[in-house]
């Protein structure tokens, strides 16, 4: 059972403030302090046991400061890659692709074609944006209608912490409680670490943790930065209109054939144009694909038609 499913990360983030705060690094707001051609690496791992079965994860996230200033905030690329092992049995997720871009105090947008379940990760959360939201709540609304409840957070020169609740309309039915907690290192400016604890009440029944750390920041050129930029939007812009092709081809399976054949030529002609390893490889596995997809979308329309 995939925990990412189950224990989805998107949703609002609400943030409960300090009885008495203390301001981070001689009384200013904690911030993102992100320079372009930055590279951060950050390493997930989770463990779940059920009642009669086991199941670890782990995901490698890249984000890549491809442009952006501390003023009007950066645009981030991000490659992310997993898998996981259940009963003894590892498997490997595709990558996916995900930009977004974010602002010094963690308000941010995804770019249209993100496909990961949580379009802005979580290793960039929202802060504060005055003191009036330290001492009481901030939120940032995000895809799924869900929010996590924080509380409890502490500020030192080197450390915010905080510790937060999601909260979801499926945890009800499947009785799940995710606890987590979060460390900002705002001399820095970027996230250290979080972690949580997980329970699943009903159907894959058990207990599990997760933690996430910064493993990497590297500094890459600004001429990589800037074709990986390009590539990635290049590759979100196609996704996003193959992803509208498909809706369109889910309520018409007499349009399944021409959409598939047009959603194949986008893609290769992308794949002409860029270079990033990477997103050639995800091209090639799409592209590769297309026909099994095309099947399915054209017996998921007849289905739903009968």
């Amino acid at each position: 059972m995939n925990m990412r499913f189950l224990l989805p990360l998107a949703g609002v983030l609400v943030f409960a403030g300090l009885d008495s705060p203390a301001l981070c690094d001689g009384g200013k707001l904690p911030r993102y302090r992100l320079s372009v051609g930055q590279e951060l690496t950050y390493e997930t791992s989770s463990e779940f046991k059920a009642e009669r079965s086991a199941m670890s994860e782990g995901v490698t996230g890249i984000f890549d400061v491809v442009s952006g200033d501390a003023q009007a905030g950066w645009h981030i690329v991000g490659r992310i890659s997993s898998w996981n092992v259940q009963n003894k049995i590892r498997q490997e997720s595709d990558s996916e692709m995900v930009a977004f871009d974010l602002k010094p105090d963690g308000a941010a947008s995804a770019l249209r074609g993100s496909n990961f379940s949580a379009a802005v990760p979580d290793v960039f959360p929202a802060l504060p944006q005055d003191e009036a939201q330290l001492k009481g709540e901030w939120q940032r609304q995000m895809a799924y209608g869900a929010k996590i409840a924080y509380t409890s957070p502490t500020s030192a020169a080197n450390a915010f912490t905080f510790k937060g609740e999601m909260i979801d309309p499926i945890y009800r039915i499947y009785l799940i409680k995710r606890q987590m907690t979060f460390q900002f290192d705002p001399a820095r400016g970027v996230l250290e670490s979080w972690s949580s604890n997980d329970s699943q009440g009903y159907g894959f029944v058990g207990k599990g943790t997760s933690r996430a750390m910064l493993k990497h920041v590297e500094v890459r050129p600004p001429q990589s930065m800037a074709q990986l930029s390009r590539d990635c939007d290049a590759y979100l812009d196609a996704q996003a209109q193959n992803t509208d092709a498909s809706r369109a081809a889910m309520d018409d399976p007499a349009k399944c054939a021409s959409l598939s054949k047009e959603s194949t030529e986008r893609l290769t002609a992308v794949r002409a144009q860029i270079t990033t390893p990477e997103l050639l490889a995800m091209l090639d596995k799409q592209i590769k694909a297309l026909p099994a997809r095309l099947e399915y979308f054209v017996q998921e329309t007849h289905d739903r038609q009968r």
